[in-house]
């Protein structure tokens, strides 16, 4: 991950924690029930410098998903079988994981690894997972219920890295 990436998404992550204190006073500070906002907040962000990422939602830290992985491949399984409980932004090979310290609290608060990493099962991703949040996803967990205020902050943000 190049260095300004680094820097948008550590950013991301201080101005979601700062939106979670805001909005949900029983938080720890790990960002539970926050990655869809988070990862849609990361890719807003991405934008404006230019940078083109996916967003992915899926099953995460539920167990090396090997199974589930060649299950899907060789038909055994079906995608109604998997739950999501999880989102996160696909860049260049990587995964950028804004809120993996709800489910690890020793992971560093901007989790960067492999998008072939075994505790991560994509299964929607860019307007299919965004459909979902609109449709699926409960209002205080999806990025629409917030929309105005998260593009306020990703300006803030914005021309707080562009000074």
């Amino acid at each position: 991950m190049d260095k300004q990436l680094k820097k948008i998404a550590a950013a991301a992550r201080r101005e979601m924690e700062n939106f979670v204190r805001k909005h949900d006073k029983y938080n720890v500070g790990d960002l539970c029930c926050y990655c869809a906002i988070s990862s849609f907040f990361l890719i807003m962000l991405g934008r404006k410098f230019g940078y083109k990422m996916t967003l992915i939602e899926g099953s995460a830290f539920a167990g090396d998903m090997k199974f589930e992985r060649e299950g899907l491949e060789n038909g055994e399984v079906k995608l109604s079988d998997i739950m999501v409980n999880h989102c996160w932004v696909e860049y260049d090979g990587m995964i950028i994981d804004l809120t993996a310290t709800q489910f690890q609290k020793s992971l560093k608060k901007v989790h960067v690894v492999e998008a072939n990493n075994k505790e991560y099962l994509g299964l929607n991703k860019n307007n299919k997972a965004k459909a979902n949040f609109r449709s699926i996803w409960p209002d205080e967990q999806s990025p629409y219920f917030y929309l105005s205020e998260l593009q306020r902050r990703a300006k803030k943000v914005e021309e707080k890295l562009s000074a």
